[in-house]
């Protein structure tokens, strides 16, 4: 079972604010989860760690500074 999360939001701040907020792991924890792996970039594994629970583990699949970002998740309470 594949799911999708697409995300369309109007945020009044710089695109390079916006990918930096998802993509920097310092910046990514302060809204969205406990903690990142690392820097996401294309091809690099990553962890995106809301709860013991919900811990999930994934690759970039694309990435364009400042501008699309796709995570394609290949570990998760979902698989």
């Amino acid at each position: 079972m594949a799911l999708i999360f697409t995300h369309n939001l109007l945020i009044k701040t710089s695109s390079k604010a916006v990918f930096n907020a998802v993509t920097l792991p310092e910046r990514l924890n302060n809204w969205w989860i406990l903690k990142g792996s690392r820097i996401l970039k294309l091809d690099s594994g990553y962890n995106l760690n809301f709860t013991d629970v919900y811990n999930w583990f994934g690759k970039v699949s694309e990435v364009k500074n400042n501008g699309i970002l796709h995570l394609k998740i290949t570990d998760s309470e979902f698989n």
